[in-house]
């Protein structure tokens, strides 16, 4: 805050005062860089551990909203910050008439922001507590392998046709979903160094191991959204977009995962979102979708 004082200068108050909102914006910076770990931590967690969970708690999805909420904060308190900055720059102390004035606008600004900032802080801290106790993704660990993984996947799609395949199978009977996809993207991704070693040496075998995936991957269907919507929004834009697409689509519970993993695109998932407002599933067209349901047992 400023002073104002008749007959005194200001300019070394102005210089304290912007040092002081400077080491406020760093921590406010920093504040930022736990939030981008935590959504690391998060991605990590949901892809490597959940998958082999026995039960999913309804706890972990507030968590998933409470950290929406922290990095929401951090947001808005560093623009504040940048903005109460501007403020204090376009201050005219030439200006006797409209010091005063202008300093009080400061002032209150300030005070606002700051008691804003004093509630985020403690949520935060009271958040980072609850994670230590609760959840193991906040430390390092070695990766537990995805269920999806360390099952061998019985399927009875014929890997040898590799020609593009544009229909999502949902089987019940196999219990395995078959993902659409194109020959195109199977060979870049062959040839790729996200393929290393390689860990696939044919088409044959990135069809069924990347293509079919167990449905038991998608037990818990609200983490499974997240999950689905995270990792295909993270790969085109931000790590903070794709946590908030996350949170925003997970209790969308006409939404099923599967279909999610199926999209290639931020854009094929958008196209069946509005299919799905509209109650029009039956005209999305990037790709089919067929349910094989299991025989009923009489």
């Amino acid at each position: 805050m400023i002073l104002y004082k008749e007959n005194t200068s200001l300019q070394l108050q102005f210089i304290e005062e912007s040092e002081i909102l400077k080491s406020k914006i760093e921590i406010q910076d920093k504040n930022k860089n736990i939030c981008n770990v935590y959504m690391e931590k998060v991605s990590d967690y949901m892809n490597h551990v959940l998958p082999n969970s026995t039960k999913a708690s309804s706890q972990f999805e507030n968590t998933l909203i409470a950290l929406k909420n922290i990095c929401d904060n951090v947001i808005s308190d560093l623009q504040n910050l940048n903005e109460l900055k501007k403020c204090l720059y376009n201050i005219d102390t030439n200006s006797n008439d409209e010091l005063r004035k202008n300093i009080d606008t400061y002032n209150n600004s300030y005070m606002q922001i700051m008691q804003k900032i004093d509630i985020h802080d403690v949520e935060m801290q009271d958040f980072t507590a609850t994670v230590l106790k609760n959840y193991a993704f906040v430390f390092p660990t070695n990766k537990t392998t995805s269920a999806e993984n360390t099952k061998s996947i019985k399927s009875s799609r014929d890997v040898s046709d590799t020609s593009d395949t544009n229909v999502l199978i949902i089987s019940e009977k196999d219990q395995i979903a078959y993902l659409p996809y194109k020959l195109e993207e199977v060979e870049e991704f062959l040839n790729s160094k996200e393929n290393k070693k390689p860990k696939y040496s044919s088409i044959q075998e990135i069809i069924e191991n990347k293509y079919t995936v167990h449905l038991s991957s998608f037990k818990f269907p609200t983490i499974s959204r997240f999950r689905e919507v995270f990792n295909l929004v993270r790969k085109e834009k931000g790590l903070l977009e794709a946590f908030e697409a996350a949170v925003e689509l997970m209790t969308n519970f006409n939404l099923n995962p599967i279909i999610v993993r199926a999209c290639r695109s931020v854009q094929e998932l958008n196209i069946f979102v509005d299919c799905l407002e509209e109650s029009e599933t039956e005209k999305f067209p990037c790709f089919e979708i067929e349910y094989k349901i299991a025989p009923v047992v009489v």
